[in-house]
């Protein structure tokens, strides 16, 4: 829908898609809070017209996907952008080229789109796994990291330790092994994409 070009209206599936990317946490938690409020949130009340009894989407068993679900809506605009910069950097030419060889739809999209699209595939996979190490926002207005701390991340531990409970030598270890962390995973993604290489 974003980037196929008989599409009508991609304009505004793009603004769509990318909208949550510019919404305030605050207003993004609020209304994840009237949609998976035990007591009056919307998810729960459909569940209740079929019989079936409130779930406590913010508790122990819930909480992480209910969070998961939260970013994953969030920041998948922003990661479909390079998706889109990347279709579009594909030469038409290879596409028509398979098809002239009798490639398939699918044929063309695993030998010509994913090759193509490999080392954005590899970008955004790295940039999902050093900002998993750097999520704060969404459990800390949501759900403050509880209950029991089921929901607490490591930014917001470090968060914790360091300005709430003052173990000021913890915190820097929690930091120091988060730079420890995104600094091999970057690497890692530079050596995959070519651009580094050993003496």
């Amino acid at each position: 829908a974003l980037h196929h070009p008989i599409v009508r209206f991609r304009t505004f599936f793009r603004i769509v898609y990318f909208l949550p990317v510019l919404t305030s946490i605050v207003v993004v938690a609020l209304m994840f809070g009237l949609i998976y409020d035990k007591d009056v949130g919307v998810i729960n009340w459909v569940l209740s017209l079929v019989g079936i009894e409130p779930v406590y989407w913010l508790g122990e068993t819930w909480g992480k996907m209910t969070i998961d679900t939260l970013i994953v809506w969030r920041w998948a605009g922003y990661l479909s952008l390079y998706f889109l910069a990347g279709l579009q950097a594909i030469p038409h030419d290879l596409y028509d080229s398979a098809e002239v060889d009798g490639a398939n739809a699918w044929q063309k999209f695993s030998n010509v789109t994913i090759p193509m699209l490999r080392p954005i595939i590899i970008f955004v996979t790295f940039t999902v796994l050093i900002g998993s190490s750097q999520i704060f926002e969404e459990p800390y207005v949501l759900t403050s990291g509880g209950p029991q701390d089921t929901t607490l991340s490591i930014a917001m531990e470090l968060y914790r330790e360091g300005l709430s409970l003052l173990n000021f030598g913890y915190a820097c270890a929690i930091s120091v092994a988060l730079f420890a962390v995104a600094f091999c995973v970057s690497w890692t993604q530079i050596r995959l994409l070519g651009m580094f290489r050993e003496d």
